[in-house]
């Protein structure tokens, strides 16, 4: 078994350098007057804060990630996902990306029934032409997925695999804070990175509460 203290790098980025991330503006902003400048989607994603919680739950889809990702997917069965993230912003990139580091703490039940810990960085893109009406933002993320035992859904695999996501988050101007969120969870062995060609996909959904 992996240890756990390879999620240690990734908490402490969360807590140093997050701690220092702030918003670059453009060059070209800085001369505009206050009251002209366009604030950056950058700058309205972090305008609550640095941190975030994030709970979701969701059920197993026996289709391939991309497929699911074109719209393909729904071949559900009874294996279901609950858990938290934490995520802590670490920088942003032109204006309108923003890196965030995640933790994960996730339950299985049914088809399997095992714990499961991750550790991602997710790149945000916060700008949309719909923003005033409802701010969105979609990310993507990778990282690393230690489970408790072997996920006897993912037929070649092993406990630890590789993470990755594909996320939507939708923020309705009346709830300060809060944000809807859908995500594909993912774990794989990485075109065989890792070993193995196991892998698993749910689609989860759930809130986030920004501070």
């Amino acid at each position: 078994m992996v240890p756990a203290s390879l999620l240690v790098p990734v908490l402490l980025i969360m807590l140093t350098a997050g701690a220092h991330a702030r918003i670059q503006a453009d060059p070209q902003s800085v001369s505009d007057p206050p009251s002209t400048r366009r604030s950056t989607g950058a700058e309205r994603y972090l305008e609550l804060g640095p941190w975030a919680v994030t709970g979701l739950a969701g059920v197993y889809d026996d289709t391939p990630f991309l497929h699911i990702l074109a719209l393909q997917g729904g071949d559900l069965e009874s294996s279901y996902i609950g858990g938290l993230i934490l995520a802590r912003t670490i920088g942003v990139w032109r204006r309108d990306w923003v890196w965030e580091a995640e933790v994960q703490a996730y339950r299985h039940r049914g088809l399997q029934n095992n714990n499961e810990l991750n550790a991602a960085l997710a790149l945000h893109w916060t700008r949309f032409p719909w923003d005033e009406a409802l701010d969105t933002t979609v990310s993507f993320g990778q990282g690393i997925s230690l489970a408790s035992e072997r996920p006897p859904i993912e037929g070649d695999t092993r406990a630890l695999l590789h993470y990755m996501h594909a996320e939507i988050a939708f923020h309705p101007s009346g709830l300060r804070g809060f944000s809807l969120v859908t995500r594909l969870h993912h774990r794989s062995g990485a075109f065989g990175l890792y070993g193995t060609s196991g892998g698993s996909n749910f689609l989860t959904a759930g809130m986030r509460y920004r501070f």
